[in-house]
């Protein structure tokens, strides 16, 4: 009885350190490289959308689409999660700034992405592969909570003084995604 009890307090204990050992605070900077990550992925998914012709589009290029689409997702969830667990939180003023300007970078480039998913629609509808109007719409319902929970999560552990850069931002682009989730029910 004695040996259990030892062994089931030292598997507790050991089950205790490893799990707070797993759990790591993210520092400011991993959100700022984070969001770098974010804008050269959103950058790439508005390249492969502005590529992709309103008539005529391949199964390749709307390919292309979903893999920038996924990887811009990838990036969002992972600085989501970055985010969420920053310490010290509320963020200094000064990392605040720096990660809302890097996000405000490529707010252009989310409008641009979220007009022309819905510019695209009738053209990815017409393709000859009957899968590829789901899996685009698959991308967009990824896409926009993602996007959506990055706002939230910055504007949870953002200095105050960075508020009016964060709603800029969301201004600029939300509005479009509200349109692109109507155009993919």
């Amino acid at each position: 009885m004695k040996l259990f009890a030892s062994f089931s307090l030292n598997t507790v204990v050991a089950t205790v350190v490893i799990g707070a050992i797993s759990v790591t605070a993210s520092t400011a900077a991993n959100v700022l490289h984070d969001v770098t990550v974010v804008c050269s992925d959103a950058n790439s998914l508005n390249s492969a959308l502005l590529a992709f012709p309103t008539t005529g589009g391949t199964l390749v290029g709307a390919l292309s689409i979903h893999s920038a689409s996924t990887s811009l997702t990838t990036a969002l969830n992972t600085a989501t999660t970055d985010t969420n667990n920053v310490g010290p939180s509320p963020m200094s003023t000064t990392d605040s700034a720096a990660i809302c300007s890097a996000l405000s970078s490529c707010a252009a480039a989310f409008q641009s992405i979220f007009n022309r998913f819905v510019i695209l629609h009738p053209s990815f509808n017409t393709l000859p592969v009957g899968g590829v109007p789901t899996l685009i719409r698959q991308d967009v319902h990824a896409l926009v909570p993602a996007l959506s929970a990055l706002e939230a999560a910055l504007a949870a552990h953002f200095d105050s003084s960075a508020f009016s850069c964060l709603a800029a931002f969301e201004g600029t682009v939300d509005s479009s995604k509200a349109a692109c989730l109507l155009a993919y029910p």
